[in-house]
């Protein structure tokens, strides 16, 4: 059975660099793993469309380049889709929406073994992480559902509320604050993400600033790993405010944003170029 990449990182205390992938095209997938300068690759299953070849394909190209992959599932379903990409290969799963303590255990159940002692509600599955029926009931098959990473979104008002309790859980690996979410949470929506935020807006944005560094500060003194999202338009120094808070993992680039930004600056530029050409 193949080696559990991203855990291995994170026993080892390495940093851990990812980028996210919203497309289903294989040969955008294969370019992200060609570029040789990330750990991981991310499937946003929440933001895209897909079926359940796509996740076969997902571990399958990643495998192939020796990099590591994870899924980030919808809560409505989230036991099935974990299930079912670990089954394909993949080796974390991001979960959403977490509100209490019962959500964090649910999804750590979802991923874990049928065993005594995991009291998970993975079993037998013959699919291709297993080499389909010819290893589903072997230690070596227990052993890799064991290992798969268990990331946590903190982006509700409860899981803020009870996040001391919610890093005790055992099992939970990486945390993950969601600003986008936690504003909406606390009625404050225009403090997320985009537009042009009012004066109000900036104020609320600075608020919910602090209890992500609050977030961060709590995650690292109890020794659980967090990990922020960059959409791609960060500079260096914005990452190393998250460094300097003890951050050590990142998932860079949403392939979307990246050609949108990439489109909205430069065709102006060239076309301004041309326009005042003689």
């Amino acid at each position: 059975m193949r080696k559990n990449l991203l855990r291995e990182k994170l026993y080892a205390g390495q940093p851990t660099i990812g980028t996210h992938i919203q497309s289903t095209d294989p040969g955008m997938l294969e370019l992200m793993a060609l570029t040789g300068g990330v750990d991981y690759i991310e499937f946003v299953g929440p933001y895209a469309p897909y079926d359940m070849y796509w996740l076969d394909t997902l571990a399958r190209i990643t495998e192939l380049y020796n990099i590591s992959s994870t899924l980030k599932v919808d809560q409505s379903i989230q036991e099935f889709q974990a299930q079912r990409a670990i089954a394909s290969g993949i080796q974390g799963i991001l979960f959403t929406d977490i509100r209490s303590v019962e959500d964090v255990k649910a999804c750590v159940r979802a991923v874990k073994p049928d065993t005594p002692t995991a009291g998970g509600r993975m079993g037998a599955k013959m699919y291709r992480d297993s080499r389909f029926f010819l290893d589903c009931a072997s230690a070596e098959t227990v052993q890799g559902y064991n290992d798969v990473v268990v990331e946590l979104m903190i982006e509700k008002r409860g899981a803020v509320d009870h996040l001391e309790e919610i890093l005790a859980v055992e099992g939970v690996d990486m945390i993950q604050f969601g600003p986008a979410d936690y504003a909406i949470s606390t009625g404050v929506p225009g403090a997320g993400y985009g537009g042009k935020p009012s004066e109000s807006d900036q104020r609320n944005a600075a608020t919910i600033k602090e209890v992500e560094r609050k977030v961060i500060r709590t995650a690292v003194e109890r020794g659980v790993a967090v990990r922020v999202d960059l959409l791609g338009t960060e500079t260096l120094e914005q990452c190393q405010e998250y460094v300097d808070l003890g951050v050590r993992h990142f998932c860079t680039g949403f392939e979307f944003v990246v050609v949108h930004n990439w489109l909205k600056s430069n065709p102006p530029k060239l076309r301004a170029l041309v326009e005042s050409a003689p």
